[in-house]
């Protein structure tokens, strides 16, 4: 059983929407980012929070956002996220969906030593604690550092496009609309296809018909001739 904070009532009002290949991994340069951060880092910026939320919004993710701390335990969906930016570093199967402690916590050490140490972030066994747990912030602060590595080695420009481009993921009206317009182009396409390959079929029957009269008319001469055929 996942365990409760004093907080979680008012946390899960405010986490129904949580706001509302370029990077050279093997690069050496990265400064080493030990956690923990001071909550007062957050505290001090209820904006810092806003955005965490907002970048968090801006990914479709494999399961429905209800609590923050709560969704993001078994480190899943971090390893979602981080697959947008670093889709070699990051293979999916390696982080099932889980509840128990003891599979969270080996979720995480796989995330720690497979891609958040080679992106400058890494994680002591307390803070794993602490986000297995869900300690008020603990996800939140190790979210402001990832996107900061993220914002540091990608730039505004690619998160804001990242932003943008999985907001429309997240409109449920616009995401109709647009699989409907493949569908409707995929119909066209066939559509195209299948009047090419009956205007060959016809050229094919009337080319066959032409070979089967001449192949008569040739039949007809040589009987006049008095040969059987």
């Amino acid at each position: 059983m996942e365990p409760e904070n004093e907080n979680e009532n008012e946390n899960e009002n405010v986490n129904l929407n949580y706001q509302n290949e370029n990077l050279n991994y093997q690069n050496e340069n990265y400064e080493e980012n030990d956690l923990p951060m001071n909550n007062n880092d957050l505290e001090n910026d209820s904006n810092d929070i806003m955005k965490i939320y907002e970048w968090v919004d801006s990914f479709q993710l494999s399961r429905a956002k209800k609590n923050i701390a709560r969704d993001f335990s078994d480190g899943v969906l971090l390893a979602e996220m981080l697959k947008r930016y670093l889709p070699k570093l990051v293979d999916l199967h390696n982080y099932p969906e889980c509840s128990s402690k003891k599979k969270k916590f080996i979720n995480w050490q796989t995330l720690n030593s497979k891609v958040l140490k080679k992106i400058g972030l890494r994680l002591k066994d307390d803070e794993i604690n602490d986000v297995i747990n869900c300690k008020p912030n603990a996800i939140e602060l190790l979210l402001k550092k990832v996107h900061n590595v993220i914002e540091k080695s990608f730039g505004n420009n690619v998160i804001r496009q990242q932003v943008e481009r999985n907001q429309f993921s997240n409109d449920p009206i616009g995401n109709l609309k647009k699989k409907l317009d493949e569908k409707n182009n995929v119909i066209k396409e066939l559509n195209e296809t299948i009047s090419i390959l009956e205007n060959k079929l016809n050229y094919t029957l009337d080319y066959n018909q032409k070979i089967e009269n001449q192949i008569n008319e040739i039949l007809e001469k040589i009987r006049e001739k008095g040969y059987d055929c």
